[in-house]
């Protein structure tokens, strides 16, 4: 896809199924907490990191798909 990662971040990966109450959502606040420091109150992170996330929901589970 022409897309490169540095290789000094520390990588975060999810690749599992999508559910409204496991840790990917968690995650995904985190990193939303994570931006609005960032682009608030120009904190940085002490480490980067690199988020890679995976997965899909079962075709009933409307919250699951919401999330993704």
């Amino acid at each position: 896809m022409g897309e490169s990662v540095d290789a000094d971040t520390l990588f975060d990966v999810h690749v599992k199924r999508i559910h409204e109450y496991k840790r990917q959502l968690l995650n995904v606040l985190h990193i939303i907490y994570e931006y609005l420091c960032l682009a608030e109150d120009g904190v940085i992170p002490t480490q980067s990191r690199t988020y890679l996330f995976s997965g899909k929901a079962a075709p009933g589970y409307y919250l699951a798909k919401q999330i993704i």
